[in-house]
């Protein structure tokens, strides 16, 4: 069973239909909330760009939104070789706040 904040996947289905927007890092909730149609927009790392996300442009609905910092090391999986700043990796570090936030009022217009 998977659970988050003491909640399972069938607590959160409804809660993550009815948001105005989601925000979160590339987790299962990420993809739940893509999958239930929410407008939901992924804060990527670049280990996982070409892997996972972003999804490719053909199958990526109209609600979800990601954005990753490109870097020359991305794809790593995760073996960060980089770095780290205020202890999160560069890539998730040095993600555009201006842009994050032009999404989010996008998003919500």
């Amino acid at each position: 069973n998977v659970t988050f904040d003491g909640s399972t996947f069938a607590d959160l289905a409804p809660r993550l239909k009815a948001a105005r927007l989601v925000i979160s890092v590339d987790t299962a909730l990420m993809h739940l909330a893509i999958a239930l149609g929410a407008p939901t927009l992924g804060l990527a790392s670049a280990a996982y760009v070409g892997e996972i996300v972003p999804y490719a442009p053909e199958i990526t609905p109209d609600n979800a939104h990601m954005i990753h910092q490109p870097m020359d090391c991305q794809g790593c999986l995760g073996d960060c070789r980089k770095e780290k700043i205020d202890g999160m990796y560069l890539c998730v570090a040095t993600l555009d706040r201006d842009r994050i936030m032009a999404i989010v009022q996008s998003i919500l217009r």
